[in-house]
Order: structure tokens, then C-alpha cells, then sequence
């Protein structure tokens, strides 16, 4: 419940570590698990930098193979968003909606549509 890392880099090895037991293909509950980690992470520490890396995780999980995943990941990206966006400067807004949502899951969705990486 209290994850409240000192550094940035201890922050930034704590959300690594929440992607890669989402991305663990052992158990979905554990993928799941590690996603409302991130969430809770990015809601007791919503600086700007950790803002940052939970929306990136959030994306990484969010192209995931397996459908649970990719839905629980896109939901909490776009609670995040709504639940702490009064907080996002205008450059967290450019870089979430040109970045994270439209040319991070929606180019590699599109290019998966059509076959195409």
C-alpha cells in the first residue's frame, strides 16, 4: 500500500518492475495486479516524471497479446488521465494524447489492423 520511493531512479525501478510481472505470461491475475500497482503509484506520486513513466508503462501494457491485459491497461491509462489530468502541463497533455494515446496504442493497433509494423 505504501509505495513512496525516495529516488527517481528507485521509482523508476519499482514501475519496471510492475511491467514486467504485467507482462508475465505465468498468471493474468498477476499481470492485472501489477497494473492497479501502477495506478496506485502514479496516485500517491503524481509528480510530473512519475506521471510520465506510469503513462509509458500503462502504453507498454496496453499492446499486450492477451485481451484482459490490453483492457485493464488502456482503462487505468485513461483513469489516470481523467482522475490526474488537472495536474498535466500543457507539454504531459501534448506528449500523452500525441505520444502515449495516439501514436503509441493507436499507430500500433492501426498497424496491426493492417498487417504492417
Amino acid at each position: 500500500d505504501e509505495l513512496r520511493p525516495k529516488s527517481f531512479s528507485a521509482r523508476e525501478a519499482i514501475l519496471d518492475c510492475c511491467v514486467s510481472f504485467g507482462k508475465s505470461q505465468h498468471d493474468i491475475n498477476t499481470s492485472l495486479t501489477s497494473i492497479g500497482m501502477l495506478w496506485s503509484l502514479a496516485d500517491q506520486d503524481s509528480t510530473p516524471g512519475t506521471l510520465d513513466l506510469v503513462l509509458s508503462k500503462l502504453t507498454c501494457l496496453a499492446l499486450d497479446n492477451r485481451a484482459e491485459v490490453r483492457n485493464c491497461s488502456v482503462n487505468t491509462l485513461f483513469s489516470c488521465v481523467v482522475g490526474l489530468g488537472d495536474q498535466f502541463s500543457n507539454d504531459q497533455w501534448e506528449k500523452c494524447l500525441n505520444k502515449t494515446i495516439l501514436f503509441g496504442i493507436m499507430k500500433h493497433m492501426s498497424s496491426a489492423i493492417n498487417g504492417t509494423n
